[in-house]
C-alpha cells in the first residue's frame, strides 16, 4: 500500500512517464539504501541509522525480519504496520490536495 500511495503521488505531480519513472527509480533506491536493504542497518554509520527510521522499506524490512526471523505476532509488527498505512493515507492526501490545486489554477 505504501508503494501504490507513493505511485498516485509521483503520477500526480509528473506530467509525463519519463519523468515519473526517472524520479521513481532514483528516488526508491535511496530509500532501499537508506532503509536497510541493501546493508544491514545496524552496519550503517550513525547518522544513516537515524535516517533509516524515516524510510518506509526501512519499516518494511524490519517487519518481515520480525515476522520470518524473529516469529513475531501481530501485536510486534502493529507499529511499522501502522506507520506503513499512515505513509500510504498521507501520500493519498498529498495526491488529492496536489492535484486539487493543480486543477484549479
Amino acid at each position: 500500500m505504501a508503494a501504490t500511495g507513493l505511485g498516485v503521488l509521483l503520477g500526480t505531480v509528473f506530467k509525463t512517464h519519463q519523468q515519473s519513472s526517472t524520479f521513481a527509480a532514483v528516488f526508491i533506491v535511496i530509500l532501499a539504501a537508506i532503509g536497510g536493504i541493501w546493508i544491514p542497518v545496524f552496519v550503517m554509520p550513525e547518522i544513516l541509522r537515524k535516517m533509516s527510521v524515516m524510510s518506509p522499506l526501512g519499516w518494511s524490512m524490519e517487519t518481515f525480519n520480525n515476522i520470518f526471523l524473529r516469529g513475531a505476532g501481530v501485536q510486534e509488527i502493529l507499529p511499522e504496520v501502522t506507520a506503513l498505512t499512515g505513509f500510504f493515507g498521507a501520500m493519498l492526501i498529498m495526491a488529492y490536495f496536489y492535484n486539487k490545486f493543480k486543477v484549479r489554477s
